[in-house]
This record gives C-alpha cells, sequence and structure tokens, in this order.
C-alpha cells in the first residue's frame, strides 16, 4: 500500500495530501494521482455548471426565442429542448477522426465548437419556466436543482416537494415558506434544519414538533413559543396576538428568531446514522470523507449534494445509484465508470472525458450523444474497433 504523500498544488500553489486510501482509488479507476488540491478540483468542476444565469436568445434550429444558460454569442450552436431532443439533426454528424499528430483537448476543444448545446438541463418537465437542472416536475418557476416537485417557485436543491416558495435543500415538504436545510415539513415557514414539523414558525433544529413558534432545538413538542410550553388554548390565544402582516413586527420577530438561533445549541455536524464520517449533512452513509450534502453513500470522498453512490470521488450533483465514478459534474441514474465528464444522465457507462450523453455506454470524448455505444469524437466505431 502506497503512503500518503504531501503535495503542492499546481494551480494555487498551496499543499494538501493524499491519502493512502486515495492511492488505492485511483489505482482501482486506472487514473493518475491529482495535480490540484480537492478546493480547486471542485471550482473547476463547478465551472461546468451553470445553474442560475439564464440568458435570452435564439434557438439556433427553430429559430424561436428561448432561454438558455448560454448567451448569444456564444462559440456553439445552442438548441431548446424541443430541437436538441428531436430527430432533426443528429449528433454523429459532428464526428471527428481521431488526430495523433495533435493533443487530445485540442480536439475535444474544436467538437464543442461545433455540437449544438442543450439551452435547458431539464428532463420530463412539464410548465416550467425559467428553470434549469429539473428531472420530473411540474408547474415550477425559476428554480434549480430539482427532482419530483410540482407547483413550486424561487427554490432550489429540494426533491420530492409540492407548494413551496423560497426554500434550499429541503425534501418531502409541502405548504413551505423559506425553509433550509428540512425534510417533510407542513405549513411550516422559516424554518431551519427542521424535520417532520407541521404548523409551525421560526424553527431551527427542532424534530417532530407541532404547533410551535419561535423555538429552537425542540424534540417531539407542541404549542411552544420562544421555547416555553403553553396549553393549546393559551398557545393560540397568543398567536392571534402576533401580527405577521405588519412589517415592523415581522423583522424584530426576525432579530429576535437570529438571536435564539446563534444561542441555540449547534451540533458539531449533522450527521445522521453515520460511520466513519468527515463532513457535514450526510445521512445513512459509511466511510465518506471530505463529503458534503449527501445520502447513502459508502466509500465516496470529496463529493457534494450526491446520494446513493459507492466508491466515488471528485463528484458533484449526482444521485440515483452510481458507483465508481470520478471527477464528474452531474451524473447518477445508474451511471457507473463515469470519468472526467459533465452531465452524464440519466444513464453512462463506461464514459470518458465527454458532455451531455445520455443512455449511452462506452464513449471517449463525445458531446451531445444518445443512446450510443463506442464512439470517440462522437465518431461510431464497431466494438472491435473500440477496443482493440
Amino acid at each position: 500500500m502506497q503512503q500518503a504523500e504531501k503535495r503542492n498544488c499546481q494551480n494555487c500553489q498551496k499543499e494538501f495530501i493524499i491519502e493512502s486510501e486515495d492511492f488505492e482509488f485511483y489505482e482501482k479507476m486506472k487514473v493518475p494521482a491529482p495535480t490540484w488540491c480537492p478546493d480547486c478540483r471542485i471550482v473547476r468542476r463547478m465551472n461546468w455548471r451553470n445553474e442560475r444565469i439564464l440568458y435570452k436568445r435564439v434557438c439556433d434550429l427553430c429559430g424561436k426565442n428561448i432561454i438558455s444558460i448560454y448567451s448569444q454569442g456564444s462559440d456553439f450552436p445552442v438548441y431548446c429542448p424541443e430541437c436538441w431532443y428531436s430527430d432533426d439533426w443528429d449528433p454523429l454528424g459532428c464526428e471527428r477522426d481521431y488526430d495523433f499528430s495533435v493533443t487530445f483537448f485540442e480536439q475535444f476543444k474544436k467538437l464543442q465548437g461545433t455540437t449544438p448545446k442543450l439551452s435547458l438541463q431539464i428532463d420530463n418537465c412539464i410548465k416550467c419556466v425559467y428553470v434549469n437542472q429539473l428531472f420530473n416536475c411540474k408547474n415550477c418557476y425559476l428554480s434549480t436543482s430539482g427532482v419530483g416537485n410540482e407547483d413550486s417557485l424561487f427554490c432550489h436543491d429540494f426533491f420530492e416537494s409540492k407548494n413551496i416558495l423560497d426554500c434550499m435543500s429541503v425534501t418531502n415538504c409541502e405548504k413551505c415558506y423559506e425553509n433550509i436545510a428540512s425534510e417533510r415539513n407542513y405549513n411550516c415557514v422559516f424554518c431551519i434544519e427542521a424535520l417532520n414539523c407541521l404548523d409551525s414558525f421560526f424553527l431551527y433544529d427542532c424534530r417532530n414538533c407541532q404547533n410551535c413558534f419561535g423555538c429552537t432545538n425542540l424534540r417531539s413538542k407542541s404549542y411552544c413559543i420562544f421555547n416555553r410550553q403553553y396549553s393549546r388554548e393559551k398557545y393560540f390565544e397568543k398567536i392571534k396576538k402576533i401580527n405577521l402582516k405588519s412589517y415592523d413586527n415581522f423583522k424584530k420577530l426576525t432579530k429576535k428568531f437570529k438571536q435564539l438561533k446563534e444561542g441555540a445549541i449547534h451540533k458539531y455536524a449533522n450527521i445522521t446514522n453515520g460511520q466513519e464520517i468527515y463532513g457535514d449533512v450526510i445521512k445513512n452513509s459509511k466511510k465518506c470523507r471530505d463529503c458534503f450534502n449527501g445520502a447513502n453513500l459508502e466509500s465516496c470522498s470529496y463529493c457534494l449534494y450526491v446520494t446513493d453512490a459507492k466508491d466515488c470521488y471528485d463528484v458533484n450533483n449526482g444521485c440515483c445509484t452510481m458507483a465508481m465514478n470520478y471527477e464528474v459534474c452531474t451524473t447518477g441514474i445508474k451511471s457507473f465508470n463515469v470519468n472526467f465528464s459533465v452531465d452524464i444522465w440519466p444513464e453512462g457507462v463506461n464514459i470518458f472525458y465527454s458532455d451531455t450523453c445520455k443512455n449511452s455506454f462506452s464513449l471517449f470524448g463525445c458531446i451531445d450523444l444518445r443512446k450510443k455505444s463506442y464512439c470517440i469524437l462522437n465518431k461510431q466505431y464497431s466494438k472491435e474497433e473500440y477496443f482493440p
């Protein structure tokens, strides 16, 4: 086993450590050890994921005015989803023969300049406007990074939720406003790190609470105001006197709740049902290092917003049963052995240095392919040619 090794990042020059188990992973993946530190690596990956900056432009195929994550002056064609998914063009028409006299990255850049890009990363969405990175959503507006949501506005990183507004990092919430890092709440307003709460306002780190106002660190409580217990009748009597329709009164309550939150007990890290975990906001996971906002992970490192993954390093924004992925931005739904790629979903297997490829396997340096196999720089090969 190779020992841990200190290196200097070739980008920021800061020192970082490659652990012995990292070398094992790189050997298993048959990739060289990184020359950039983890912080610089995630910045590099996130440069590929524009979630919230939208532009007005024209679809380069149908000519309609569209909303896109790419501006009108981009160096490559941009198609609206209807055109991109249609049969009116063939991604293999952008193919290039591999030229061994120049570097791969020069050839890949030229392919990028001629291959149409998908204007918005949305899939199976109905009546969703000004959105990006959404999947299986309906009636959502100005929202990003979500799966299985309905009737929601101004949200980010939200899943299986309905009728929510201005929420971030929430799951299975309904009729909620300004909820952050919360799960399974109903009719809750201004709640942070709340779980299974109902009909409540201004909560921080509360679990299984109902009809509570301005409370912190409560467990299985009802009819509490600023952590003080009341009878049911007294609670509603006092709530009626709190005039939330007054903006001045609302500011005072917000300030008071902020002070309560600062004085509350803060757990060292939000780790639930975890073993050997180094990170934050992780649940049902084991053997993970430097992972954040994840669930159901095993033997993963340097991952952000990843769920249902095993043996993955340096992956951000991935989900739904994936394994053996390395240096990928946005992947999942049964992806396996995806390396140095972006937007490989749903389903991708044995894919290297590729961009926006769906339901494909055995690709190298490809862009915009759907249900394809054994392609290099968008050129189709036989299995025998691809694997000489």
